[in-house]
């Protein structure tokens, strides 16, 4: 379920992206048609105050949110309406008919991204119920397979476990583990990204997503990276004692 809901969330949030920049730039647009209107004496400069803005000014709306786009874009169709019927004249470029008709094809992609967060939300609560009986079972491959081979040597018994998903991890010598985070759509990389290894303390990537980071930890190790507006990301692997290692990974935005 958890799987599903990724997947789902990122073609939500691929599809809302020119959907949203269309349904915020009508507003404007419409804001802007608005106060050419107040100049030229065609509208009233109290009719800003319809759509929550200042009459003394001709300032645009911030707009960075999906609810506030939706939200605005919904007061504009409310807000004309009231205008038209305190006598105010239709305004041609855009039409309320034809701003509404962008809207109500617009908002269902966005609102879609929001519910697909939702169902993601709900499937991780749904797993977080179960997580007693699931620490129930690892527990019990664990001592099973830790039984199996344990007459193996050392490396011989960190392979055959894996498959079992029973990983070891050690301290050994001074090395480090780079990489570059890049975007999983432009491939360029992310400045700002909170980047850990197994064991290790967070660092940031540079300016160019590059990040490195020293540790004494070795064999099954998992690298994580979470960045604002980007899906969480991870990535197993496996390395030496003392040898640098060179990981990326790849988030997704959402």
């Amino acid at each position: 379920a958890i799987i599903t809901a990724i997947r789902a969330q990122r073609k939500a949030v691929k599809l809302a992206i020119p959907q949203r920049a269309l349904l915020k730039s009508s507003c404007n647009s419409y804001i802007k048609s608005l106060d050419n209107g107040i100049t030229q004496g065609d509208f009233e400069a109290e009719d800003r105050t319809l759509f929550g803005l200042d009459s003394g000014n001709t300032r645009l709306p911030k707009l960075t949110t999906d609810e506030e786009i939706l939200d605005f874009s919904e007061l504009i169709i409310t807000g004309d309406a009231q205008r038209v019927s305190d006598g105010g004249a239709a305004m041609s470029l855009p039409t309320i008919a034809a701003f509404t008709s962008l809207r109500n094809a617009s908002a269902p992609f966005i609102i879609a991204v929001s519910n697909a967060k939702t169902d993601l939300t709900n499937a991780k609560f749904a797993l977080n119920l179960q997580n007693a009986e699931i620490d129930d079972c690892i527990k019990h491959v664990w001592n099973d397979a830790e039984m199996k081979y344990s007459k193996y040597a050392p490396p011989a018994k960190r392979a055959a476990c894996r498959p079992w998903s029973v990983r070891y991890l050690s301290k050994g010598d001074i090395s480090e583990v780079t990489g570059k985070i890049t975007d999983s759509v432009t491939g360029l990389g992310l400045p700002g990204v909170t980047v850990k290894i197994t064991g290790g303390k967070a660092v940031i990537t540079n300016s160019e997503g590059n990040y490195s980071i020293t540790t004494s930890m070795y064999g099954d190790l998992e690298l994580t990276a979470t960045k604002l507006n980007y899906l969480d990301g991870s990535i197993s692997f496996l390395k030496e004692n003392g040898v640098p290692f060179v990981q990326g990974l790849e988030l997704v935005a959402e």
